[in-house]
């Protein structure tokens, strides 16, 4: 299956890949972004302007709980690599909530240095789940944290406005020529 949000429509639209049939489900205004548990039973969708989390059972495509964010915009949905906690950074607030999935409990609100302009936008989980980076958009720097201890550990300075991350996994160097 394939995910697509609409922010228009706030909607999450269920694409099946075999068939191209569409299922489309209605979330929250400025529905942002979409993030699939590790299990892939539930999707989270990030409604900016409803200022909100939809999550959707992804056997039955409905809604099973809206959740308020601690601030404004959340506009990503990014889980550990265990699938127990959902990391959550919200635009407007300089802030990054932290849910724990199988509760559905806010566990923790991150506070980050204010920006001149628009906060934390893109969110890269490490791995092995020791540390996060946030594209930190308004402060024109990566945040770098400490996920068990849910702590800001250092910024790395960036150009202007950075927003998406991605990590490169290079080749293993040839051996014997």
């Amino acid at each position: 299956r394939l995910y697509a949000t609409s922010m228009k429509s706030g909607t999450l639209t269920v694409i099946e890949r075999d068939s191209d049939r569409l299922v489309v489900v209605e979330t929250g205004a400025g529905a942002a972004d979409v993030g699939v548990t590790p299990d892939g039973r539930e999707i989270w969708v990030a409604n900016e302007m409803a200022h909100s989390l939809s999550i959707v059972d992804a056997r039955t495509r409905r809604v099973v709980a809206t959740l308020p964010t601690p601030g404004r915009q959340p506009v990503r949905v990014v889980f550990t690599p265990d699938g127990r906690q959902a990391w959550v950074p919200l635009h407007a607030d300089d802030r990054v909530a932290v849910y724990d999935v199988a509760s559905r409990e806010l566990l923790d609100v991150i506070e980050l240095p204010p920006a001149e302009r628009m906060g934390p936008i893109g969110l890269l989980m490490g791995r092995d789940g020791r540390r996060a980076y946030l594209a930190h958009m308004g402060a024109d720097r990566v945040a770098v944290i400490d996920v068990p201890q849910r702590r800001l550990l250092h910024h790395v300075a960036t150009g202007p406005g950075p927003d998406g991350l991605a990590w490169v996994r290079w080749p293993e160097p040839r051996r014997g020529g």
